[in-house]
């Protein structure tokens, strides 16, 4: 898919759902002097994720690995990746974003957002620094579209790796610049084209007496698919939507 295909394709995701995702900014032409400068000095660039991109990347992620996860979008910009996300049943969903300016437009697009079947509606989006968040416990699927450099990911995936009663942590990590500093990380790469992404189950879990267990990968890996095989998702999402999902959209501010 060429870059003009998927703006177009994003642009008809905007019209249809009512909400504003399709841009590309730097953070500072949002919020000027107002960010934290050492956040900034690490920050690339936003720009959306491709729709047919993510739905590329949703198709490694076993289903129940979906049911048990908390899904985070690490600088979640305008929260395209999250209203995508929404298709799939996650327990939760979490976009993470810098910019106050962005986190303001997120939560008017969630209010703005055109109703339609989903399988997730518990979501919310939080001003902060991906660094010092509190990620959810329990599994974790961790989304990142290249969003800042080598030392500001390994920061991230060591406060991810730091959190209460972690279990499975998968990465999902679009145009992956730095996908050695995961590698040192503890993380496995998938057979996933890499210009797409990297998609890597965390291979170290951590037991009821919170020791560090370490698995073969090979065996994780197959761990993780097995059962999996001709079960995969509705990518679309606009069928068999759990029941106990329709209610109204649920953000809050940060903590």
């Amino acid at each position: 898919m060429t870059p003009m295909s998927g703006r177009r394709a994003g642009q008809r995701f905007d019209a249809e759902y009512g909400v504003t995702t399709e841009a590309m900014f730097f953070l500072s032409d949002i919020d000027g002097e107002h960010l934290d400068r050492d956040a900034v000095r690490h920050a690339t660039h936003y720009e959306p994720v491709a729709i047919d991109d993510f739905e590329q990347i949703m198709e490694h992620v076993p289903e129940h690995v979906i049911r048990d996860a908390t899904f985070v979008d690490v600088g979640c910009g305008l929260g395209r990746a999250v209203f995508l996300a929404m298709r799939y049943p996650f327990k939760r969903i979490v976009g993470i974003e810098l910019s106050s300016g962005l986190y303001e437009s997120c939560r008017s697009n969630l209010r703005a957002y055109a109703r339609f079947p989903v399988k997730c509606a518990d979501v919310r989006f939080v001003n902060g620094d991906a660094r010092k968040f509190d990620y959810p416990s329990g599994d974790l699927v961790l989304f990142l579209y290249n969003p800042f450099d080598a030392e500001a990911l390994r920061e991230t995936l060591a406060q991810v790796a730091r959190r209460e009663n972690a279990v499975r942590t998968w990465l999902l990590y679009h145009t992956p610049e730095h996908a050695e500093t995961a590698d040192a990380c503890g993380y496995l790469r998938l057979g996933v084209p890499e210009y797409v992404a990297v998609a890597l189950p965390v291979d170290v879990q951590k037991d009821a007496h919170r020791h560090e267990v370490r698995q073969d990968r090979a065996a994780a890996v197959a761990h993780e698919r097995q059962g999996d095989a001709g079960d995969r998702h509705d990518a679309d999402g606009h069928a068999d939507v759990d029941e106990d999902v329709e209610g109204e959209h649920r953000d809050e501010s940060a903590r």
